[in-house]
């Protein structure tokens, strides 16, 4: 992945150089005692910066990759059958338990309608030995020489891996914003903002949109596992409409709900500081007892 994305890796270096720059002028400029951080300091902001850049710029940039290529290749390729042919076996030391431990990625094999052999490494590795001969649906597109896989789990990390990119995208502009001199609390409500009404509704669009095509367009092959799609759409929608409908009317419910809520909350910080108090008074009497 380093080599196929080296130009990402190249450009974030650059963007990290620059902003990490920025960042430590408006540090320096805002610095009390007027001395600047210091060479150490200034590389490990800089570091830092390079780190953030990578993830949260790198990371969405490889992600929206991988899932355009994921959805060409289902939408455009050829299904086929395939079978655990091999595994790469890895290992890896475990500083808790001070062992080693292996991992490993399953190898699947087999033949286009062309008579081509291919086979696929899966990207991500378990602790079980892969069962030879066990069979998985593939797809594969000819035209691009791309091999991919559709599963739940496999739609799940990647919505959770998106979820924790975009936090990290989010910090990543938060330094931005503090080198130009942008308000940080009003950047973090913005974030917050579209999270909320833009970022959660698309990937619950997604997955939903997911759940569809694989029951209604490719969706001959499921056997037994169509109960649980019908299932898992049916919930899934039902909870996207109402998160939805929330979102639409969320001026109604602050309008309705938001003192009540406003005075529980303050209702519940002054219970928990009349205990505080509460506990301190009890603590001094036993001391004078």
């Amino acid at each position: 992945m380093i080599e196929e994305y080296k130009n990402v890796w190249i450009g974030c270096t650059i963007v990290a150089a620059v902003v990490g720059t920025l960042f430590i002028i408006r540090m320096n400029a805002r610095s009390k005692e007027g001395d600047g951080l210091g060479c150490f300091l200034t590389g490990g902001t800089f570091f830092g910066v390079w780190v953030l850049t990578c993830v949260g710029l790198g990371g969405n940039i490889v992600l929206v990759s991988k899932l355009v290529d994921k959805a060409e290749t289902i939408y455009s390729g050829d299904k086929y059958v395939a079978s655990v042919v091999n595994y790469v076996r890895t290992e890896h030391y475990d500083e808790k338990t001070k062992s080693y431990r292996s991992s490993y990625r399953t190898v699947l094999g087999f033949t286009t309608k062309n008579y081509k052999p291919i086979t696929y490494t899966f990207e991500i590795g378990s602790n079980k030995v892969p069962k030879m001969g066990k069979l998985y649906e593939v797809y594969y597109n000819e035209a691009t020489g791309i091999t991919t896989t559709f599963s739940l789990g496999s739609l799940a990390l990647i919505l959770i891996l998106a979820g924790i990119l975009y936090f990290a995208l989010a910090l990543f502009l938060n330094v931005i914003g503090y080198s130009v001199g942008i308000s940080t609390i009003r950047f973090w409500k913005v974030v917050v903002n579209v999270g909320v009404f833009l970022f959660i509704p698309l990937l619950m669009l997604v997955l939903e949109s997911a759940f569809l095509y694989r029951l209604f367009v490719d969706g001959s092959n499921l056997g037994d596992e169509r109960t649980r799609y019908i299932f898992l759409s049916v919930v899934f929608g039902a909870f996207m409409i109402g998160y939805i409908y929330v979102l639409i009317n969320i001026d109604k419910y602050r309008r309705e709900y938001g003192d009540l809520v406003k005075s529980y909350v303050k209702s519940r910080t002054l219970e928990g500081r009349i205990r505080e108090l509460q506990n301190v008074q009890d603590g001094n009497n036993q001391r004078h007892l």
